[in-house]
């Protein structure tokens, strides 16, 4: 997502599945994360940072078998993902930091 839509990892972090909308192959980037000392700060973005992101075809599918894979994982620990589910968490359905994304 970083390299084919142009998305910063503090914008990666916060991704919530209420914001891809998979009908119309668009993306709102509406939050933004901040690793700091104490953890991660979630917050909105700069006002030229807010957007709407169009989704290539590859990121489309990929996020749709993702999605299908983590509810699997996350239901394995008794959890429901819904719409304020983040897109990049852990097996578990704990949120990623953004420094494990620049990790990745």
């Amino acid at each position: 997502m970083a390299g084919l839509c142009g998305l910063r990892r503090g914008e990666i972090a916060p991704l919530r599945w209420r914001s891809v909308d998979f009908q119309a192959g668009n993306l709102d980037i509406v939050e933004s994360a901040e690793q700091t000392t104490k953890g991660v700060r979630y917050k909105e973005p700069k006002a030229k940072s807010k957007r709407n992101v169009r989704l290539p075809e590859t990121v489309i599918a990929e996020l749709s078998l993702w999605r299908r894979k983590q509810t699997e994982e996350i239901a394995e620990n008794c959890l429901r993902p819904d719409g304020d589910t983040f897109v990049m968490t852990q097996v578990d359905g704990s949120t990623s930091q953004p420094r494990f994304i620049t990790h990745e």
